[in-house]
């Protein structure tokens, strides 16, 4: 059997650093870089932090993490809409040994009361409201149901009875004076498991899948070789930090690579533009809806993006006549990208490649990532089943299912790259035919597969 771990370090996949690391090297080459910018629509401020007042902010809430009892491994669950106290709470669960849980905002309570379940999560933060829903009383409903759940905090709002202020208790105080010592032991290593991320359930109840630091790396360098990206990159993804792509794209690929991560509390398409353009944005990804939206107030409202170089899209099909659309309206390629949330891109399409590639391709796979297409009986177009593996894979979560369902993928011969169709249940292990009646549907979510 292969050792894989071994095998991804020598191959440079994995690596003995953190994003920790990341953090406190460009302390050091880039103290007064910005870090994170992040636009508050409401009222149009902007908050920016330095690569060293993110540093500062992350032991703040390292500490106020170890102040409310939480040990190394136990896990704090978060539901926050694209604040900027978002990105020192994310580093600061690793600098604390806490396991981070995001929840996307339009999870709801049945959705929550299981994630929270799962997870046996000690602490919650919400937010006061979520699309004129109240959250904070809500998860002080979950709390009064969940035995492990004991803190609630909640943002931008009032407080329930029982909860405490998310920015008052994290950011109120100067907890790094106090017990900043206890954290060199309670940090995380690359290898820890550290993020658990629910996919979407299209075929059952979601799963949890559990990344480390290392599988996360691996998504991301695999992503920025392919654009030759550096600390020249400005980034900003058009979705929720709690999304797997606005985690990992959005917040830890600029940190790994020294750049900026830009968000705005808004996805609406004019404060993305208007980011875009006031920020001098280089690299956006943004899903088919969200770039649906930006493409409609383009046309209304041009903005000049002279400083967008890249534009990626994924996470759900790529319309083919987008690959028109965006070079008319925004003047760039389109790119496109397949993944999960199980280990992130997969397959991306390429600067090599034929310029409207994006119309007919999901790409070929990304360096540490490797893919099979096991073919399916009586399928004239080479459908088959596709199975992933690599660098990036996640960690098997043993409290929830597995393997419940398969992708069904085309091979383009002869240039190796792939077009993923749809999903297709399994049931002892057998995939169901009678899914292959539609194979117009194509869908992003799909369950671990081991490496070996």
């Amino acid at each position: 059997m292969v050792d894989w771990p071994s095998e991804y370090r020598l191959s440079g996949w994995w690596r003995d650093q953190t994003f920790l690391d990341d953090l406190r090297s460009a302390v050091q080459t880039h103290p007064a870089k910005p870090a994170v910018v992040a636009r508050r629509v409401s009222d149009s401020s902007t908050r920016i932090l330095s690569f060293t007042e993110l540093a500062q902010l992350t032991e703040r809430c390292a500490v106020a993490l170890a102040e409310l009892g939480l040990q190394r491994g136990d896990f704090v669950a978060v539901q926050l809409t694209n604040k900027w106290e978002i990105a020192p709470l994310v580093f600061g669960c690793l600098r604390a040994g806490v396991r981070i849980c995001p929840l996307v905002p339009m999870y709801r309570r049945r959705e929550l009361r299981t994630m929270l379940g799962l997870t046996e999560a000690r602490a919650f933060i919400t937010m006061a409201e979520l699309y004129g829903e109240p959250s904070g009383q809500q998860a002080m409903e979950l709390a009064a149901e969940l035995p492990a759940l004991e803190h609630v905090l909640v943002a931008d709002g009032p407080v329930p009875e029982g909860a405490m202020g998310f920015e008052d208790f994290f950011f109120g105080t100067a907890w790094e004076d106090q017990n900043a010592a206890e954290l060199d032991r309670r940090e995380f290593g690359p290898d820890d498991p550290f993020l658990v991320l629910f996919t979407s359930g299209t075929t059952g109840d979601p799963k949890g899948v559990l990344h480390s630091q290392n599988t996360l790396f691996a998504a991301i360098r695999g992503e920025a070789e392919t654009f030759g990206l550096d600390d020249s990159l400005v980034m900003t993804a058009a979705t929720v930090c709690t999304h797997y792509t606005g985690l990992v794209q959005g917040m830890l690929m600029p940190l790994m690579l020294r750049g900026p991560m830009v968000f705005p509390d808004t996805l609406g398409g004019p404060a993305v533009l208007d980011l875009i353009e006031d920020q001098g944005i280089t690299f956006l990804y943004a899903a088919p809806p969200f770039l649906r939206d930006l493409r409609d107030v383009q046309r209304a409202s041009p903005r000049r993006l002279s400083s967008l170089r890249w534009l990626v899209s994924g996470s759900s099909p790529v319309p083919p006549q987008f690959v028109d659309e965006v070079r008319q309206d925004f003047g760039l390629r389109l790119y496109a990208l397949w993944g999960m949330t199980e280990n992130g891109p997969v397959t991306i399409t390429r600067p090599a490649d034929p310029q409207d590639w994006a119309a007919h391709s999901d790409g070929s796979p990304i360096a540490g990532m490797e893919v099979r297409i096991d073919p399916m009986p009586d399928q004239p177009d080479g459908a088959g089943l596709l199975w992933v593996r690599g660098a990036a894979q996640c960690f098997l979560n043993p409290t929830v299912r597995e393997r419940n369902a398969a992708w069904v993928a085309r091979r383009w011969p002869p240039d190796a790259t792939y077009c993923v169709v749809m999903r297709v249940p399994v049931l002892n292990g057998e995939p169901l035919p009678q899914v292959l009646e539609d194979p117009a549907t194509r869908l992003y979510e799909w369950p671990v597969i081991p490496a070996e």
